[in-house]
Formats: structure tokens, C-alpha cells, sequence
């Protein structure tokens, strides 16, 4: 029987369930200081890009900017997340965000006084990714201790909001900014920005890992691969999600297909980038109902597959729009079609991420989180990439086949993992909302 104060039914039907943020004071500091830093992150992100482009003219000097720090992030996600589990988790998490501040406040820095080499950017830009890697671990670990296990899964909808917010509106503001105010001050106000979110976590109490405490070194490494390949529950969630950054990522096509397909220029690249953070917005913001259910794994599964069935329709619209497109001309049908699509795509990842983070919080142990965590990360930073790669290969055959391939791989994918993973079809949380 859960306590009064820890139901999360939803009052306000499919609305968000505010029950984290209403009850959990700590909680709520550590999401608001969130939102407000990761919209500042997303100001640096376009910057720097845009910033070394004007120096450079070339676009691989942009790229290497997450060349670079490819390689460093996939060491720290693998080894630095054992200081997670091996630390007051509110000290961590204090570190690495001071880290992150620095390096941000080093470029801004640079910028006022109108350097033109781009080493220093490489350099602070990826301690900024790798101390980032490090704040998104903790943060991971320390929600679980702050929410009662019943509002996981309203806590994961609400870290959707803030993703939506970030993506949304950070992008668009950093243009707005460097467009009005320039580099300098596009940065310093991510500085400021940053700032917010030390008083979430400096007003958190001490967080200590639960349990034995764990020595550091590759032996709690392989300790946390260990639970991860032997965990029914998350196994089978996590490999999926695999699948679905692998062959589920058609961004590498878009300027192309404003280019020749589609129409509009760079302004059908925005809307084609946004209709997918628009969709993850907004199925947080409905997610209210969700919260009520039970069989996550399934639902995972089901998400999936709907995620992997919008990605293939979405090359399906560019098989059938053929190559129209003039210049700025937009090719307004398939434009409208492939939007929504990616819209239903944004949503669906949006909800198996919701119940795929719910399952990894209440499934762990809480002396592991920080290792599968980071473990999780190193998907996050290299999925991505190879995905880029799967669409550059099968582009030169044509532009729809990467979507409709990839898409086809996934619902299968989703349609064998619900059947034959039978820890993650019949998991079902210990606590769970009435």
C-alpha cells in the first residue's frame, strides 16, 4: 500500500503529474537548475559550431569538434562513472558541473578577447563534454533517492519536458543571439545561465552510495557490465535502444533533402530537426496517464515499434516525393507528411526513454546506478555516430532507403525482443501507482 503522499495518479487526466516537483522540494531545485543550464548548454553547442565555421569555412573543423571528444567521453563514461558509486554522489555532481562552468567560461572568455585559434575551443569545448558526461551520471543516481519509486516514471516524463524545452528553444535563441549580440555574449549568458543549477545542488543533502562501498578500478567496471548483461530486465531495453539510435537517426539527411527533395534550405532543415523535439515535448507534457502503468517492459516494446514504423514511413514520403525540389521552392505535401512523422517518431522514443529510464532506477540496485549509467552513456555518444555512418552508406544508393531499411530493422527488432525477452515483456516495478 502506498502512502498518501506518495500517489502519483494523475488528477488532471493525460496532463503531466506534477507529484515529483509538488512534493520533493530537492527534486524540484535539481530539475529547474536542469532546464535552465541545458538551454544554456544548447546556446555553447550552436555557437561554437557557428563560431569555428566563420573562422575556418569548413565544416570539418566543425565536426571535429565531436571527433575530438568522442574518444574522451567513452573513457569517462565507461571508467569515470565508478566515482558515481564510489562517492557522496552530491560532491560528484558538484565537481563535475564546477568543471563544466570553467570550460564554458573559458570559451566565453576567449571569445571577448577576439581569439582566432581553435585549439583552446577543442580543448575547453570537450572538458565541457566529458565533465557533462559525468553531471548527467550523478544526476541519474541521485533522482531515485529523491523521489519515492512510485513517481519514477512522472520523474522520467518531467526529464522529457526539460529535454523538449532544451532542444526546443536553445537552438533557436542561440541563433537569435548570435545574430544580435554575438559570440561573447551568447556564451556569457550560458555561463550565467550554468549558475542556476548550483543551488539545486548544493542545497541537496549528502547522497552516499547504498551498501558496501566499492574500490575504484576496472574490477567495478567489469562488475557493472557484469550486472547490465545479467540483468533480464534491462538487457533486453537497452539493446533495443541500440537498434533504435543505429538505424533511427535520419538527420545526417536532412540538408539533402531540403536540397533536392524537399525544398526551403535551411529552413526546412529547422523544421524537419524540430518536429521530432517537438513530439518528445509534447508526449512528456500528455504523459499523465501514463504513469498508471504497469507492464513497462511491454510498453517499451510497443514504442519501439511505433518509433521504428514512423522512421519508415518517413522514407517512404521521400521515395514518393521523388527529386522536385527548386532552390527555396518547398515541396509543401511531402514536406507536411515527413513532420508529423518525425513528430510520432519524437513522441514514441520520448515514451519508451520515459519507462526505459523507470525500469533502469527501480531495477538497479542502487550501488551499480552510477556504472550503468555511464554505461548507458557510451550508447548515447556512439549510437549517433554510427548511425550517421549507416545513413552516409545508404545514401549514395538513395536518400529513402537508410529510413526504410533502418525503420524495418527496428520494428522487427521490437516485434522479437517483446516476444522472446521475457524479463523485459513481464517486468513489472515492485511499487507501482494505483
Amino acid at each position: 500500500m502506498l502512502k498518501p503522499d506518495e500517489r502519483t495518479t494523475p488528477r488532471n487526466g493525460w496532463a503531466i503529474d506534477l507529484a515529483p516537483l509538488r512534493g520533493n522540494p530537492a527534486y524540484a531545485r535539481l530539475w529547474a537548475g536542469g532546464v535552465t543550464s541545458g538551454i544554456g548548454a544548447q546556446l555553447t553547442v550552436v555557437a561554437i559550431g557557428v563560431q569555428i565555421y566563420d573562422l575556418t569555412k569548413s565544416t570539418f573543423a566543425v565536426s571535429l569538434v565531436g571527433i575530438i571528444s568522442f574518444a574522451p567521453m567513452i573513457v569517462v563514461g565507461t571508467f569515470g562513472s565508478s566515482l558515481v558509486d564510489a562517492f557522496d554522489r552530491r560532491i560528484v555532481l558538484l565537481c563535475a558541473a564546477l568543471t563544466s562552468w570553467v570550460a564554458v567560461g573559458g570559451i566565453a572568455a576567449f571569445a571577448w578577447v577576439g581569439g582566432n585559434n581553435l585549439t583552446p575551443l577543442y580543448v575547453l569545448a570537450t572538458l565541457s563534454s566529458v565533465s557533462s558526461t559525468i553531471v548527467g551520471t550523478a544526476r541519474f543516481s541521485i533522482l531515485p533517492r529523491l523521489v519515492p519509486a512510485s513517481q519514477l516514471p512522472a520523474a522520467a516524463a518531467l526529464s522529457g519536458v526539460s529535454a523538449g524545452l532544451q532542444v526546443t528553444f536553445g537552438p533557436a535563441l542561440a541563433g537569435l543571439l548570435i545574430a544580435g549580440c554575438g559570440f561573447a555574449w551568447t556564451y556569457s549568458i550560458d555561463v550565467i545561465l550554468y549558475t542556476t543549477a548550483f543551488l539545486g545542488i548544493v542545497m541537496l543533502p549528502p547522497i552516499r552510495p547504498e551498501g558496501k562501498r566499492m574500490s575504484l578500478g576496472s574490477r567495478s567496471v567489469l562488475d557493472g557490465i557484469h550486472f547490465l548483461a545479467t540483468s533480464p530486465a534491462l538487457r533486453a531495453p537497452i539493446l533495443l535502444h541500440v537498434v533504435c539510435m543505429v538505424f533511427g537517426r535520419p538527420q545526417a539527411l536532412y540538408p539533402a533533402l531540403a536540397a533536392t527533395v524537399l525544398g526551403g534550405g535551411p529552413m526546412v532543415v529547422g523544421l524537419l530537426s524540430s518536429s521530432a523535439a517537438i513530439g518528445v515535448l509534447a508526449s512528456s507534457v500528455f504523459s499523465g496517464r501514463l504513469v498508471r502503468i504497469r507492464r513497462q517492459g511491454v510498453v517499451v516494446g510497443l514504442a519501439a515499434t511505433s518509433f521504428g514504423a514512423s522512421i519508415l514511413a518517413v522514407g517512404i514520403v521521400i521515395a514518393s516525393a521523388g527529386r522536385d525540389a527548386r532552390g527555396t521552392e518547398i515541396v509543401a505535401v511531402p514536406l507536411i507528411a515527413a513532420c508529423v512523422l518525425l513528430f510520432f517518431s519524437g513522441a514514441s522514443d520520448n515514451v519508451a526513454s520515459i519507462f526505459r529510464t523507470t525500469m533502469m532506477q527501480s531495477a538497479a540496485p542502487d550501488a551499480v546506478r552510477g556504472r550503468i549509467q555511464g554505461l548507458t552513456t557510451v550508447v548515447l555518444t556512439a549510437g549517433p555516430r554510427v548511425g550517421d555512418a549507416w545513413v552516409g552508406a545508404l545514401s549514395g544508393f538513395s536518400f529513402w532507403a537508410a529510413p526504410v531499411v533502418g525503420g524495418a530493422i527496428i520494428v522487427l527488432a521490437a516485434a522479437a525482443t517483446t516476444r522472446w525477452a521475457r524479463g523485459m515483456r513481464e517486468y513489472v516495478p515492485v511499487e507501482v501507482p494505483q
